[in-house]
């Protein structure tokens, strides 16, 4: 309406997946002589040879049906099913966007016009529509209802090692160390289902609605130039959540009884009978195993990325056909997916020194701490096992981490990195004329992220402990990129209509880009033992004043990539031991030649 034009708009996108798995549900079975069957021996084939009491064996295990190990895995239909046999692992996602958005273009006078603009969106977090998730709240964790373990007492280790009941004081033997007390506690506590009793589908919270205001801005200077401006916020969408991963295993070990007893018969199926859900603590990990948690699931995933996009540019026509531009563009992105910066299992040195007496900086911890928990080495805490069932083979750090049972503890989903991206953008147009049109762009950028490579999380992390420090370059980093494209449509050269119409009109065309080479990752440390004495690795840091590179141009072409030596290896050695490298995992100078695109 006069000098204004409004326009409004509503946007709806209702995704539906269906992942189905069918792998594992028809048992497998394993034959031979295993744990659970006792096999033929010397003493009942004498002066037989080994090789032969190994065929001898395999032939019982074949004709009498021993097998050392069988498999089937099992899913649930719905929430009160249970597992059924033969179901396959069938998922219903579901995903719901919802946005609108109202914008008014204002040609304030003939020279300037002004676009301010709103959107509105509701961006709902991906969920499984048969309710199937479960995850640890940490908010609806009771301690109240904490379960409480058997404790150590005594001795560290031999035989005055003893388990003392926390609730009762009863003294019992040193294999109830690590064990839950009976009766005490809910072994639940904290677990919750998606979608029931208070907790969201998707078990994230729907953050609601998300304004992206916008703005916008041109002005013609003159007849020949024209500057505009914008800035604006956009989001994307939740996190999937890993809802394709959600799953776990177990197994159980039968035996027979005496020689010749069978553990099981293959007619009355897998002796195994599990139910849903299982809350048996023992399932994961396996006795005597150290394994990765179950998946965890942030409880902020439900919060979209955000990014701000600004740009400033100059628009000038240089001739007839001929504009040239100059831009600045960039943008700044915050709560990318980011589980990388999270280690909920991670060692901290503060930790290690004031509940352990352990200085990570010091040679001789760091030896006990890459110890075996079973070896002399690991000096006092020796045969101190933090549970029942420890497998004293892994090392002292790894006894002494919050959950010693398991490596890695991460998050999915949790929205915590950061991107930044700055450049100046030229452009020379040459609109068609005489047959012939082009394009000129040259881009210099820099691209910086803090754990979020990609949309899904990802980044190289040193230092977990000192989030911040690992700010870096991408590793999609090209500082200079320039495109040059052209079209040349043949005219009608020759009097001869023939001639003109066999010619004229054909289109020859090229694009030919050339830009910096990818950045070379920093290499890994061969020395610094950091990934067993703290269970993080690190990598190797710059020397100062040592050449990158044993050539003096790596793209210049005049030398055999095939058999000459290129990376200088002086040019890196190991961080001392017991600290994190300070060197960065990409340097601007440190890259793989150019490879032009013609």
């Amino acid at each position: 309406h006069g000098k204004h034009t409004v326009q409004f708009g509503y946007q709806m996108q209702q995704f539906r997946i269906e992942v189905y798995n069918e792998a594992g549900i028809t048992p497998s079975y394993a034959l031979g002589i295993g744990t659970g069957n006792t096999g033929l021996t010397t003493a009942q084939l004498p002066g037989a040879a080994a090789s032969d009491i190994t065929a001898a064996n395999t032939l019982l295990a074949t004709l009498a049906g021993y097998f050392t190990s069988s498999s089937q895995t099992f899913n649930v239909a719905s929430r009160t099913s249970g597992y059924v046999n033969g179901q396959s692992d069938l998922k219903h996602l579901k995903l719901n966007l919802y946005s609108f958005y109202g914008q008014d273009t204002w040609k304030v006078s003939k020279k300037l016009t002004i676009n301010i603009g709103l959107r509105g969106a509701l961006i709902k977090p991906f969920h499984d529509d048969l309710g199937l998730m479960a995850n640890f709240n940490y908010s609806k964790f009771d301690p109240a209802q904490a379960v409480r373990f058997y404790q150590p007492t005594g001795a560290f280790s031999g035989a005055n090692r003893q388990a003392i009941n926390p609730v009762t004081g009863q003294i019992l033997p040193a294999l109830y160390i690590g064990g839950i007390v009976p009766n005490v506690g809910n072994i639940n506590n904290g677990m919750v289902l998606s979608g029931q009793n208070g907790t969201p589908e998707g078990l994230i919270e729907n953050r609601g609605i998300h304004w992206a205001p916008r703005f916008g801005i041109a002005y013609q200077i003159n007849s020949k130039t024209v500057f505009r401006g914008g800035i604006g916020i956009s989001y994307y969408r939740t996190a999937m959540n890993g809802l394709n991963s959600l799953s776990t295993g177990s197994q159980n070990i039968y035996r027979g009884s005496t020689f010749g007893d069978s553990a099981f018969n293959l007619r009355d199926g897998l002796p195994y009978k599990i139910t849903w859900p299982n809350t048996d603590p023992g399932q994961v990990p396996l006795p005597g195993t150290i394994a990765s948690p179950a998946q965890q699931i942030d409880q902020n995933a439900g919060r979209p990325a955000r990014s701000l996009q600004y740009s400033v540019s100059l628009q000038r026509e240089i001739s007839k056909d001929l504009v040239l531009e100059a831009s600045w563009v960039g943008n700044r992105g915050v709560w990318w997916r980011a589980s990388s910066l999270l280690d909920y299992n991670a060692l901290q040195p503060s930790t290690l020194q004031s509940a352990y007496g352990l200085d990570w900086s010091n040679a001789a911890d760091r030896t006990i701490l890459a110890s075996a928990v079973n070896s002399a080495n690991a000096a006092r805490f020796r045969a101190r096992i933090p549970y029942a069932g420890f497998n004293q083979a892994q090392t002292v750090a790894q006894s002494l981490r919050p959950f010693p049972q398991f490596t890695t503890l991460a998050v999915t989903g949790a929205p915590i990195g950061n991107t930044w991206y700055d450049s100046l953008q030229m452009k020379a147009t040459k609109r068609l004329s005489h047959g012939l049109d082009f394009t000129w762009v040259y881009t210099y950028s820099k691209e910086l992220q803090l754990g979020a490579e990609n949309d899904t999380g990802g980044g190289v992390i040193n230092d977990i402990l000192n989030r911040n420090t690992n700010k870096q370059l991408s590793s999609n980093s090209r500082p200079n990129w320039l495109v040059f494209a052209t079209n040349y449509t043949l005219q009608k050269y020759f009097g001869n209509k023939w001639m003109n119409l066999a010619i004229a009109d054909w289109q020859i065309g090229a694009v030919l880009q050339y830009g910096s080479g990818l950045p070379i990752q920093t290499p890994a440390n061969t020395g610094n033992n950091n990934n067993v004495t703290i269970g993080r690795a690190t990598y190797s840091t710059r020397v100062a004043g040592q050449p990158l590179f044993l050539v003096d141009n790596i793209n210049c072409g005049c030398f055999d990539y095939g058999h000459t030596q290129i990376l200088n290896p002086a040019a890196w050695t190991d961080p001392t031991a017991g600290t994190f490298s300070q060197s960065a995992y990409y340097y601007n100078d440190d890259r793989y030649r150019r490879r032009p695109k013609e």
